[in-house]
């Protein structure tokens, strides 16, 4: 078959049927964790597609994967998805899709199947776990230009994988060393030499032991407004901003899920709006969750199922929203939660919650420490959305013919 593109040129299609085999994955009799002779391979599952096996077999009626197949998720939620380069043998929930078209790289066929994954799984079986259908996988029509062609657009969308991958580690690397920061800032301080215990554990004998209610402003904690005072049908397409659970991501406030109220609304609901540095806690469900307020997000509107925090000035927000993130802080809130079927938090839990202080102008080295690795950490990964966008525009314009590269 051929299709004209924008340009008018003719360009060939093709119908993978014609050109791939596809063999599944079977369970092995024995699984090892690490390789026991000369004939064990790694058995090759999801959690081994960045190329760290866990997973081993010499169990020789296994199917073997070569490097030049496509190894597909077929079978479970991440049906679809792909990778590449493996040798070993093929996981039960996966299938190796293999070019026995000498037309057809095999690099090439695996960023065709990757950018029909959205199609597989519309077209998945099964009505509860989804399994990929044979028949979409061999129906997917797809761009098929010469072979050198493919090799050398294979290589332009490689060279971008291998930048976005290298920028993950970066920002894996980035995580790793805020962990390790605030291990060490937040339970041992800045030069300190003696340690007492505390609720949280072990601190600096210089720093005090308070709670919640007693470094905020007065009435510094509130729940936000119930459905008395903001009902469901009061929320329009734009407006002011008004913060849910939902939208506490990441120890931040994500825009692009809010919901809107009119201007005369929020007026009405002035004491529920947030400033600069105040904390936003999930009322209920996913127990220790909160956001720091930024600039962005003044004037927003502190919503049904979140509580408000409105610190005093002597405590800097940096320092406490990295203080709140340690991992016993947390435990202290799920513990106190109350609730059966689902936890919940109060003003009450909230005010009575152990927080420890350092001096104005530690809790200040401290905050910024943690903040420039935070802000490296944004800057990176939104340099690895420019490059995931980079990625979807090139296989848009290059899988499908729309833009040709020359080949030397």
């Amino acid at each position: 078959m051929r299709k004209s593109n924008t340009n008018g040129g003719l360009e060939e299609y093709s119908v993978l049927r014609d050109s791939i085999s596809i063999t599944k994955g079977k369970k092995p009799k024995i699984i090892y964790s690490e390789p026991v002779n000369q004939q064990t391979l790694p058995y090759v599952l999801i959690d081994g597609f960045d190329g760290n096996y866990q997973h081993f077999t010499d169990d020789v009626t296994c199917r073997i994967a070569k490097k030049s197949d496509v190894l597909l998720v077929w079978d479970g939620e991440r049906a679809g998805l792909s990778s590449y380069g493996h040798f070993g043998y093929i996981g039960s929930t996966l299938a190796a899709v293999r070019v026995n078209d000498p037309k057809l790289y095999s690099k090439y066929l695996f960023y065709t199947l990757e950018r029909a994954r959205a199609w597989l799984r519309s077209n998945s079986e099964g009505t509860g776990v989804p399994h990929l259908s044979r028949w979409a996988l061999e129906s997917i029509s797809y761009f098929k230009p010469p072979l050198p062609e493919q090799q050398k657009i294979a290589a332009i969308l490689s060279s971008v994988d291998n930048v976005i991958e290298k920028t993950r580690a970066q920002i894996d690397k980035l995580k790793d060393l805020k962990t390790g920061m605030m291990q060490e800032l937040l339970t041992k301080g800045i030069g300190h030499t003696e340690f007492k215990d505390s609720p949280v554990g072990r601190i600096p004998k210089a720093w005090k032991v308070t709670n919640l209610g007693a470094v905020v402003i007065p009435k510094g904690i509130q729940t936000g407004p119930f459905g008395s005072q903001l009902h469901s049908h009061e929320y329009i397409e734009w407006g002011v901003p008004v913060i849910m659970p939902r939208d506490i991501k990441g120890n931040k406030i994500d825009a692009n899920s809010v919901a809107h109220i009119s201007l005369e609304k929020a007026g009405e609901l002035e004491k529920h709006k947030v400033k600069v540095g105040d904390l936003v806690f999930a009322r209920r469900g996913d127990i220790g969750r909160f956001a720091l307020v930024d600039k962005s997000n003044e004037d927003w509107v502190c919503g049904t199922g979140c509580l408000k925090v409105s610190l005093q000035s002597f405590v800097r927000p940096n320092f406490l929203a990295s203080y709140l993130s340690l991992q016993p802080v947390v435990e202290w809130l799920n513990t106190n939660a109350v609730g059966q079927t689902m936890l919940n938090l109060n003003t009450s839990i909230l005010s009575e919650l152990p927080v420890v202080l350092p001096s104005e102008h530690e809790q200040m080295v401290i905050g910024d420490a943690i903040l420039s690795l935070e802000k490296k950490i944004v800057l990176r990964t939104e340099r690895l959305d420019c490059f995931l966008r980079v990625k979807q525009a090139l296989m848009q314009d290059l899988l499908t013919g729309k833009v040709r590269v020359n080949v030397d």
